[in-house]
Protein backbone atom coordinates (compact mmCIF):
# COMPACT_ATOMS: atom_id res chain seq x y z
CA UNK A 1 0.00 0.00 0.00
CA UNK A 2 2.77 2.39 0.94
CA UNK A 3 4.55 1.56 -2.31
CA UNK A 4 1.40 2.36 -4.32
CA UNK A 5 0.94 5.69 -2.54
CA UNK A 6 4.58 6.53 -3.18
CA UNK A 7 4.18 5.82 -6.91
CA UNK A 8 1.02 7.96 -7.10
CA UNK A 9 2.81 10.84 -5.37
CA UNK A 10 5.73 10.57 -7.79
CA UNK A 11 3.37 10.65 -10.80
CA UNK A 12 1.47 13.66 -9.43
CA UNK A 13 4.71 15.49 -8.68
CA UNK A 14 6.01 14.69 -12.16
CA UNK A 15 2.84 15.96 -13.81
CA UNK A 16 2.94 19.13 -11.73
CA UNK A 17 6.57 19.71 -12.71
CA UNK A 18 5.77 19.14 -16.40
CA UNK A 19 2.78 21.48 -16.24
CA UNK A 20 4.84 24.14 -14.49
CA UNK A 21 7.65 23.81 -17.03
CA UNK A 22 5.25 24.11 -19.98
CA UNK A 23 3.54 27.12 -18.39
CA UNK A 24 6.95 28.79 -18.10
CA UNK A 25 7.76 27.96 -21.72
CA UNK A 26 4.37 29.27 -22.85
CA UNK A 27 5.00 32.53 -21.02
CA UNK A 28 8.50 32.84 -22.50
CA UNK A 29 7.12 32.29 -26.00
CA UNK A 30 4.36 34.88 -25.50
CA UNK A 31 6.81 37.48 -24.22
CA UNK A 32 9.30 36.85 -27.03
CA UNK A 33 6.60 37.06 -29.70
CA UNK A 34 5.00 40.18 -28.24
CA UNK A 35 8.37 41.90 -28.03
CA UNK A 36 9.13 41.08 -31.67
CA UNK A 37 5.68 42.15 -32.83
CA UNK A 38 5.94 45.45 -30.95
CA UNK A 39 9.22 46.11 -32.73
CA UNK A 40 7.78 45.10 -36.12
CA UNK A 41 4.71 47.33 -35.80
CA UNK A 42 6.56 50.33 -34.31
CA UNK A 43 7.11 52.02 -37.68
CA UNK A 44 3.61 51.18 -38.92
CA UNK A 45 2.00 52.62 -35.80
CA UNK A 46 4.07 55.81 -35.97
CA UNK A 47 3.13 56.29 -39.62
CA UNK A 48 -0.50 55.88 -38.61
CA UNK A 49 -0.12 58.49 -35.87
CA UNK A 50 1.35 61.00 -38.32
CA UNK A 51 -1.44 60.36 -40.83
CA UNK A 52 -4.01 60.81 -38.06
CA UNK A 53 -2.46 64.14 -37.04
CA UNK A 54 -2.58 65.42 -40.61
CA UNK A 55 -6.25 64.48 -40.94
CA UNK A 56 -7.07 66.07 -37.59
CA UNK A 57 -5.33 69.28 -38.62
CA UNK A 58 -7.42 69.52 -41.79
CA UNK A 59 -10.63 69.03 -39.81
CA UNK A 60 -9.56 71.52 -37.15
CA UNK A 61 -8.75 74.27 -39.68
CA UNK A 62 -12.20 73.91 -41.23
CA UNK A 63 -14.22 73.72 -38.00
CA UNK A 64 -12.47 75.73 -35.27
CA UNK A 65 -12.38 79.15 -36.94
CA UNK A 66 -15.44 80.96 -38.24
CA UNK A 67 -15.00 82.57 -41.64
CA UNK A 68 -15.60 86.09 -40.35
CA UNK A 69 -13.04 85.76 -37.53
CA UNK A 70 -9.78 87.62 -38.13
CA UNK A 71 -7.05 85.35 -36.77
CA UNK A 72 -3.42 85.31 -37.79
CA UNK A 73 -2.09 82.25 -39.60
CA UNK A 74 0.54 81.75 -36.90
CA UNK A 75 -2.09 81.59 -34.13
CA UNK A 76 -4.25 79.26 -36.20
CA UNK A 77 -1.30 76.95 -36.74
CA UNK A 78 -0.40 77.05 -33.03
CA UNK A 79 -3.93 76.10 -31.95
CA UNK A 80 -4.46 73.45 -34.62
CA UNK A 81 -1.14 71.75 -33.95
CA UNK A 82 -1.85 71.65 -30.22
CA UNK A 83 -5.26 70.11 -30.78
CA UNK A 84 -4.06 67.52 -33.32
CA UNK A 85 -1.00 66.56 -31.29
CA UNK A 86 -2.93 65.97 -28.05
CA UNK A 87 -5.88 64.15 -29.63
CA UNK A 88 -3.49 61.95 -31.58
CA UNK A 89 -1.48 61.21 -28.41
CA UNK A 90 -4.60 60.19 -26.49
CA UNK A 91 -5.77 58.03 -29.38
CA UNK A 92 -2.40 56.28 -29.57
CA UNK A 93 -2.33 55.68 -25.80
CA UNK A 94 -5.86 54.30 -25.72
CA UNK A 95 -5.59 52.07 -28.80
CA UNK A 96 -2.29 50.29 -28.26
CA UNK A 97 -2.07 47.01 -30.13
CA UNK A 98 -2.60 43.84 -28.14
CA UNK A 99 -1.24 40.50 -29.32
CA UNK A 100 -3.46 37.72 -28.03
CA UNK A 101 -1.78 34.30 -28.24
CA UNK A 102 -4.56 31.74 -28.69
CA UNK A 103 -2.67 28.52 -29.28
CA UNK A 104 0.84 27.09 -28.88
CA UNK A 105 1.75 23.75 -30.43
CA UNK A 106 5.18 22.35 -29.61
CA UNK A 107 6.77 20.65 -32.60
CA UNK A 108 9.82 19.72 -30.52
CA UNK A 109 11.65 20.95 -27.43
CA UNK A 110 13.01 23.88 -29.40
CA UNK A 111 10.31 24.66 -31.92
CA UNK A 112 6.69 25.76 -31.59
CA UNK A 113 3.87 26.99 -33.81
CA UNK A 114 1.79 29.87 -32.46
CA UNK A 115 -1.59 31.25 -33.50
CA UNK A 116 -2.49 34.76 -32.37
CA UNK A 117 -4.86 37.68 -32.95
CA UNK A 118 -4.07 41.39 -33.07
CA UNK A 119 -6.60 43.47 -31.16
CA UNK A 120 -7.12 47.09 -30.28
CA UNK A 121 -9.68 49.25 -28.53
CA UNK A 122 -11.96 50.94 -31.06
CA UNK A 123 -12.65 54.69 -30.67
CA UNK A 124 -14.93 54.93 -33.69
CA UNK A 125 -17.82 55.92 -31.43
CA UNK A 126 -15.87 58.82 -29.85
CA UNK A 127 -16.39 62.16 -31.67
CA UNK A 128 -13.44 64.46 -32.38
CA UNK A 129 -15.09 67.17 -30.21
CA UNK A 130 -14.48 69.88 -32.81
CA UNK A 131 -18.18 70.68 -32.70
CA UNK A 132 -19.48 71.27 -29.16
CA UNK A 133 -22.92 71.97 -27.72
CA UNK A 134 -24.11 75.27 -26.26
CA UNK A 135 -23.46 74.18 -22.69
CA UNK A 136 -19.82 73.43 -23.45
CA UNK A 137 -19.44 76.72 -25.31
CA UNK A 138 -20.83 78.61 -22.29
CA UNK A 139 -18.34 76.81 -20.06
CA UNK A 140 -15.51 77.81 -22.38
CA UNK A 141 -16.59 81.45 -22.36
CA UNK A 142 -16.84 81.41 -18.58
CA UNK A 143 -13.34 80.01 -18.23
CA UNK A 144 -12.02 82.51 -20.78
CA UNK A 145 -13.73 85.29 -18.79
CA UNK A 146 -15.70 86.79 -21.67
CA UNK A 147 -19.28 86.98 -22.91
CA UNK A 148 -20.46 85.81 -26.31
CA UNK A 149 -20.79 89.39 -27.55
CA UNK A 150 -17.28 90.20 -26.31
CA UNK A 151 -15.95 87.11 -28.08
CA UNK A 152 -17.54 88.13 -31.38
CA UNK A 153 -16.17 91.67 -31.09
CA UNK A 154 -12.66 90.45 -30.29
CA UNK A 155 -12.57 87.85 -33.06
CA UNK A 156 -13.85 90.23 -35.76
CA UNK A 157 -11.23 92.90 -35.11
CA UNK A 158 -7.57 92.86 -36.05
CA UNK A 159 -5.12 92.38 -33.22
CA UNK A 160 -6.30 91.23 -29.79
CA UNK A 161 -3.92 88.26 -30.10
CA UNK A 162 -3.60 87.60 -26.33
CA UNK A 163 -7.39 87.50 -25.89
CA UNK A 164 -7.85 85.31 -28.95
CA UNK A 165 -5.10 82.95 -27.83
CA UNK A 166 -6.60 82.75 -24.36
CA UNK A 167 -10.03 81.81 -25.71
CA UNK A 168 -8.72 79.17 -28.10
CA UNK A 169 -6.37 77.66 -25.51
CA UNK A 170 -9.36 77.19 -23.20
CA UNK A 171 -11.52 75.91 -26.06
CA UNK A 172 -8.90 73.37 -27.11
CA UNK A 173 -8.26 72.25 -23.53
CA UNK A 174 -11.98 71.60 -23.03
CA UNK A 175 -12.16 69.57 -26.21
CA UNK A 176 -9.07 67.54 -25.36
CA UNK A 177 -10.35 66.77 -21.86
CA UNK A 178 -13.76 65.75 -23.21
CA UNK A 179 -12.17 63.48 -25.82
CA UNK A 180 -9.89 61.81 -23.29
CA UNK A 181 -12.76 61.25 -20.86
CA UNK A 182 -14.89 59.59 -23.54
CA UNK A 183 -11.97 57.56 -24.90
CA UNK A 184 -11.24 56.09 -21.47
CA UNK A 185 -14.85 54.97 -21.13
CA UNK A 186 -14.52 52.66 -24.13
CA UNK A 187 -13.76 49.06 -23.22
CA UNK A 188 -14.78 47.18 -26.37
CA UNK A 189 -11.96 45.78 -28.47
CA UNK A 190 -12.00 44.80 -32.11
CA UNK A 191 -9.96 42.11 -33.80
CA UNK A 192 -7.81 43.77 -36.44
CA UNK A 193 -6.14 40.60 -37.72
CA UNK A 194 -7.17 37.08 -36.78
CA UNK A 195 -5.50 33.65 -36.60
CA UNK A 196 -2.04 34.80 -37.60
CA UNK A 197 0.69 32.12 -37.60
CA UNK A 198 4.15 32.43 -36.07
CA UNK A 199 7.00 29.96 -35.85
CA UNK A 200 9.07 30.20 -32.68
CA UNK A 201 12.47 28.55 -32.29
CA UNK A 202 14.73 28.29 -29.28
CA UNK A 203 18.22 29.71 -29.81
CA UNK A 204 20.78 29.53 -27.00
CA UNK A 205 18.00 28.92 -24.49
CA UNK A 206 15.83 31.84 -25.66
CA UNK A 207 12.73 31.80 -27.84
CA UNK A 208 12.85 33.82 -31.07
CA UNK A 209 10.42 34.32 -33.94
CA UNK A 210 11.50 32.93 -37.28
CA UNK A 211 10.58 34.54 -40.61
CA UNK A 212 8.08 36.87 -38.94
CA UNK A 213 8.35 39.44 -41.72
CA UNK A 214 7.53 36.77 -44.29
CA UNK A 215 4.52 35.61 -42.27
CA UNK A 216 3.25 39.20 -42.03
CA UNK A 217 3.98 40.04 -45.65
CA UNK A 218 1.48 42.52 -47.04
CA UNK A 219 0.66 44.32 -43.78
CA UNK A 220 3.13 47.13 -44.48
CA UNK A 221 1.96 47.46 -48.07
Amino acid sequence: MKKLLFLIMMIVAGNAFTAGTQANEDMAIKRALQSRLNSFFFTIVNEGIRDNERNLEKEAYSKLFKKDYIISNSLKREIVEKYAREISRITADETKLKFDVKQIDYLSNGEAEVVYDIKSKSLKSVPDMLEVDDQTERRILERAKMTESELEAIMKERGNEPAKRNYYNVAIEERINMYEKEAKKVTDEEVILQDLPALMVKVDGKWESENLEKALKGIKE
